[in-house]
């Protein structure tokens, strides 16, 4: 790991940590400004109360005076809107903080106290004031009643300025206790934001490369939606190509159960058949790679398999290169997908054939393929040009070489070869190579290269040699005998497939039925539960599924067998597991001899 890799951590943790601690301390500094913020509002109402007081004892002395302008009545709703602003000063006070309502100030005097005594020199100051308005000939001014008047006008104010120190001094107590939280809190996010800067520099560092690493991540995903659109069409195609080939698969099973057919026309429907399952089998992939099915593994003779290939390969190399076979001549039981080792094959080849024929010049280029039987232990020595990105487990191994006298890599080249999307040509894709190193792994392999420029290069395989026999392909049978006996119900929505499977499943002594819909087919089915013994679900329909048809059905415990017939594998239901919904399961293309032994099963097993 690089110095800035193992810092970058530490920076984001940093960057994380200023954020998280300057929370704290925004709030802090923003609840301390709401406090004194709504204390100053409620302190307001204090000065109100000096306002009015101050505003009511200098037009009383007006009044006194026999000044036209001033109603006594002016003076009563002063003293009134005097006792009014200290009631809203208690009120809203407690509901601050009522701890202060209960405070006691320096000054010895509870703060309760200093409120009774403003309302109580308050009150006083008014009932003098309507006192001296009774008897306007005794207050004028000089006189005790009048002294005494201005002596309990300046105990008010008194009273209302001792209330406000009180506030001022608890509130100067509350805040001198968050006052640590506030420096402690200050301290760790300036630390925080100096080691922010620190992260900050070792980001910058990297920044160039992130951008060239987001240049190629982007081209990537690109890549990747195509491959996924690639996906979605391919199994849409391959799940309605297999629909088609049911007509094909279909028709020829039933020729062949014809025992007048000459021998010609025999041998000719019979190479009709084996197209059709090949092109089921190249379906079969297209749908695993729409991720709508799964790689069938069967024990092949790797050599047999590229005799096989022999003409296939023939028609994919250039008419420039030349192709030596050098086979081990026995039996090489590989346990595999045949049809994924193929493609390793193929691309292998064509990478080789390409590569031979840009380098071919006057001359004629060549390609060589090898295999042998290699036992791996830890005394097993690999050439020390062989590049190897997983040597091979010891044990025992079918080694293929596939062999050009290409133009060879270069070291850049040989160590980005196998990553997606690399290539090297104008029109390539950059998958092959990966997509081989790929199927190699999933079959427990390993994968070799060897290259010189200007010389060749070399690629080698190792395949573990299964213990298992070589599974034989079986041909159609030629039963003439096929007969059956049983209703069956047929639900599906195409036309063609209903068509086939009703000619497939007559000719072999069913009585057929069908309904073309997932709807139609459970109404069917629920006028008359027990009319039928089996009913053939197709599993992609418009409306209700083939999934939904065999819930509902199970639900309702109609005494009725399922057999889930589809154009990609049962793996695909959503819910629950096939084997619990379905009796069985054929996927589309099928022989009529398959149909007849799936039936039977069924009908056989309970």
């Amino acid at each position: 790991m690089r110095d800035d890799e193992r810092v970058q951590p530490f920076a984001t943790v940093l960057l994380f940590f200023v954020l998280i601690s300057l929370g704290p301390l925004l709030y802090l500094h923003h609840s301390w400004l709401d406090e004194v913020e709504a204390q100053s509002r409620v302190q307001t109402h204090l000065g109100h109360v000096r306002e009015n007081l101050a505003e009511a004892h200098l037009w009383f002395e007006e009044l006194l005076t026999g000044d036209p302008n001033i109603k006594p009545e002016q003076v009563w709703e002063l003293f009134a809107r005097a006792e009014t602003a200290l009631s809203q000063f208690k009120a809203e006070q407690y509901e601050l903080d009522k701890q202060l309502l209960s405070f006691v100030p320096n000054s010895g005097t509870p703060v309760p106290v200093l409120i009774e005594r403003l309302s109580e020199r308050s009150t006083t100051l008014e009932d003098l004031a309507r006192t001296r308005h009774q008897s306007l000939a005794d207050s004028s001014a000089g006189t005790a009643i009048d002294e005494q008047f201005d002596v309990i006008f300046t105990e008010t104010l008194a009273a209302s300025f001792e209330i406000e120190r009180a506030v001022r001094e608890f509130s100067s107590m509350r805040m001198s206790g968050r006052r640590e939280i506030h420096w402690i809190t200050l301290l760790l996010w300036g630390t925080g934001a100096a080691g922010t800067g620190l992260g900050l520099f070792f980001v910058n560092r990297r920044r160039r490369r992130i951008e060239e690493e987001k240049v190629i991540l982007e081209a990537q995903f690109q890549q990747a939606q195509k491959l996924e659109s690639l996906g979605v069409l391919a199994g849409g195609i391959a799940h309605d190509f297999n629909n088609l080939l049911m007509e094909i698969s279909g028709n020829t099973s039933l020729l062949l159960l014809d025992s007048e057919l000459k021998d010609d026309v025999r041998s000719a429907i019979s190479e009709i058949d084996s197209g059709a399952q090949k092109a089921a089998g190249l379906t079969s992939q297209m749908l695993a790679y729409a991720g709508k099915g799964k790689f069938i593994e069967t024990v092949i003779d790797f050599d047999e398999l590229i005799r096989e290939m022999d003409s296939l390969l023939s028609l994919s190399v250039s008419k420039r290169v030349s192709v030596e076979y050098s086979l081990s001549g026995e039996i090489n039981p590989v346990q595999c997908n045949p049809t994924q080792l193929q493609q390793v094959i193929m691309n292998l080849l064509i990478n080789a054939s390409e590569a031979s024929d840009e380098a071919v010049g006057k001359g004629e280029g060549s390609i060589f393929v090898r295999s042998r039987r290699e036992t791996i232990d830890s005394k097993y020595e690999f050439p020390s040009s062989v590049k190897s990105l997983s040597p091979p487990a010891p044990g025992s191994y079918l080694m293929m070489e596939i062999q050009d006298t290409g133009s060879g890599m270069s070291e850049e080249v040989m160590n980005r070869c196998f990553e997606p999307f690399f290539s090297t040509k104008f029109t390539g894709r950059g998958l092959g190579l990966s997509a081989v190193l790929g199927i190699i792994e999933s079959h427990q392999g390993a994968i070799q290269l060897a290259s010189h420029e200007g010389v060749g290069t070399t690629f080698t395989i190792f395949l573990p040699i299964s213990e298992l026999e070589v599974t034989s392909i079986p041909s159609p049978k030629r039963t003439d005998n096929l007969r059956g006996q049983g209703r069956i119900l047929v639900i599906d929505d195409d036309p063609t497939v209903i068509r086939i499977v009703k000619r497939m499943l007559t000719r072999v002594g069913y009585e057929v039925e069908s309904c073309n819909s997932g709807e139609e087919g459970l109404r069917t089915i629920a006028q008359n539960p027990e009319r039928y013994d089996i009913a053939m679900v197709d599993m992609e329909m418009p409306g209700i599924n083939g999934e939904a048809v065999a819930t509902e059905i199970r639900a309702k415990e109609y005494p009725i067998r399922l057999i889930l017939s589809s154009g990609y594998t049962k793996d695909v239901l959503s819910g629950q597991d096939a084997d619990i919904l379905f009796d069985a399961f054929i996927q589309k293309p099928y022989r009529v001899q398959e149909l007849f032994e799936t039936v039977t099963q069924v009908l056989d097993s309970h």
